[in-house]
């Protein structure tokens, strides 16, 4: 496996270092940590979309738990292991954010079907050691979707695809929700796709945010003589838990370049608002 940043490896498994007088093989998690707090986080502290997030967490200071779906394994991948370093530089800046407040602590929870054995080790172990302030759980399905809730919640889902969020969005609520820019997303919703209920209805009501370049025939929202009329749609109308929703970062419409790749090729952090 070979990264962009300049640090040649042969894979994430095969990295060595040379001692004085032997050869030291490093294990996936000392060859993870030294990525993650060594190397990542500079790259990603001196970027420019980074700087655009952190003025935002500002507006959500409040947050006490982050909730990460879909990343990837980071053990075996390089782009999750660029999207999980984010997520500790944004814990960081929250807590910088808060540290007039004492009793200030965060959660983080992280859940994909793909994690190895090995991410959940080091999502439970090693991500611990690091700051008293922030604890790490891996949250298996079952667990995941048990749990209420939270209004200060921020769900971090860097590529979620559409069925995901179209399962996520009337299930979990989220308020806050930083991942693909939505209304990019809602272009590739089609009027066709029965499986895509909520996702359609947000698109439906919300269509005057997307951008007119798909052409899938979605009936939208006409206005005529001041009254507003609704096109029958093919799909269920159901309700919506926001009225609107506000994106609070602009780097989605500049794709940064950089080491990272597709990491964050659309990221933005929304506001849904009820």
């Amino acid at each position: 496996m070979a990264d962009n940043d300049g640090f040649e490896t042969v894979s994430l498994r095969k990295n060595r270092r040379k001692g004085k007088n032997n050869k030291l093989k490093l294990s996936d998690e000392e060859i993870i940590t030294d990525k993650l707090y060594n190397k990542y986080n500079t790259l990603i502290q001196k970027s420019e979309f980074f700087e655009n997030l952190a003025t935002n967490l500002v507006l959500i200071k409040d947050i006490t738990h982050v909730r990460c779906l879909a990343l990837g394994s980071f053990i075996e991948d390089i782009q999750p292991l660029y999207q999980l370093s984010l997520l500790i530089e944004i814990t960081n800046k929250l807590i910088d954010i808060n540290s007039d407040n004492d009793d200030y602590k965060l959660t983080i929870s992280l859940y994909d079907p793909v994690f190895t054995t090995k991410d959940i080790n080091f999502i439970n172990k090693d991500l611990n050691d690091k700051n008293e302030k922030v604890t790490w759980i891996y949250e298996d399905e079952k667990k995941w979707e048990e749990n209420e809730h939270q209004e200060n919640t921020l769900y971090y889902i860097p590529h979620g695809d559409l069925h995901l969020l179209n399962y996520l969005f009337p299930l979990m609520k989220p308020k806050y929700y930083l991942g693909n820019y939505i209304f990019d997303q809602l272009t590739r919703v089609k009027a066709e796709d029965t499986d895509m209920i909520y996702l359609n209805n947000i698109k439906m009501k919300h269509c005057d945010n997307t951008r007119r370049n798909d052409s899938d025939d979605f009936q939208h929202i006409k206005k005529r003589n001041n009254k507003t009329k609704i096109i029958e749609s093919n799909f269920e109308v159901v309700d919506l838990y926001f009225k609107q929703i506000r994106v609070n970062t602009n780097f989605h419409q500049h794709i940064e370049q950089g080491p990272w790749l597709s990491s964050f090729s659309s990221l933005a952090l929304h506001e849904f608002i009820d």
